[in-house]
């Protein structure tokens, strides 16, 4: 009765292990081609990263913005001699 039991679980486990198998083997193509899908879509982040880098520095050059705060908004560059600096002392009350 002993071994009848044991080959009947022996049996029962071989269908058993071989469902398991192909259920990892399918669950890990799957993580596989989620993972790919990952690596595309990190690839065109980084690319589009560097694209914006670029504008950045495109836009933020000085003589781009010089050229805009002439020409569309009439500003004029001054000379360090046209230039008052005050000093506003902050803290106690000196009215007394």
């Amino acid at each position: 009765m002993k071994k009848r039991l044991l080959l009947y679980l022996w049996s029962l486990s071989i269908p058993l292990l071989f469902f398991v198998q192909v259920w990892q083997a399918n669950r890990y193509e799957r993580i596989v081609r989620e993972v790919n899908i990952l690596v595309k879509r990190q690839q065109e982040l980084i690319d589009e990263n560097k694209r914006y880098v670029a504008a950045i520095a495109v836009l933020s050059a000085t003589e781009r913005i010089e050229r805009i705060a002439r020409e569309d908004l009439g500003l004029e560059k001054k000379r360090a001699a046209d230039i008052i600096q005050l000093s506003i002392a902050r803290g106690r009350n000196h009215d007394s």
